[in-house]
């Protein structure tokens, strides 16, 4: 803050603002935070730390590294995140960390992942929608189970380690 407020150059927000977006030291500073952040918001702070989970906190995260050191654009990771197929854990064959978003939602005939969905990408709760009609939500039930109809078709195998009932990765597959 010292060094800035006693620059004189007339360019240093210029100069500021291409060191915060170029400069290693912050990039990588940019990536956790939003790493952390995205990871929190798709799989939950404690997504991949409970037991027996289904998630891989840590595969989540390697995806969300990944697609921000390429710059994806956002409507291209929202559709990796949603379309996933492939195994959740770094290291296991066919690995594709985007599955980390759905794996733990696809319970009860993937009702949470259309209620999630809807409310990470969408910015709309529906959740109520799945039982009845909500009097205030231009979603209707029928919409709902329209939507849910995707995340249906779509099941989460599990691998164990063996001669335990841990489990070792997942695999999702449409």
């Amino acid at each position: 803050a010292n060094a800035f407020i006693n620059d004189k150059d007339a360019n240093k927000k210029l100069k500021l603002v291409n060191s915060l977006l170029n400069d290693d030291k912050y990039i990588e500073e940019y990536a956790r935070n939003w790493t952390t952040n995205w990871t929190n918001i798709l799989i939950g702070r404690a997504g991949g730390t409970e037991d027996n989970t289904l998630t891989s906190r840590e595969g989540m995260q390697k995806y969300l590294r990944d697609s921000f050191a390429r710059n994806k654009p956002y409507d291209t990771m929202v559709t990796e995140l949603v379309t996933a197929t492939g195994t959740n854990s770094p290291g296991a064959p066919n690995f594709n960390g985007a599955v980390n978003f759905l794996t733990m939602k696809l319970e009860e005939d993937g009702a949470q992942a259309t209620a999630q969905t809807a409310r990470i990408f969408l910015g709309k709760q529906v959740q109520c929608t799945q039982c009845h009609n909500h009097p205030f939500n231009e979603w209707k039930q029928r919409k709902f189970w329209e939507f849910n109809a995707f995340f249906r078709q779509t099941k989460a195998l599990r691998t164990f380690v063996a001669g335990t009932r841990d489990v070792a990765s997942v695999e999702l597959i449409n």
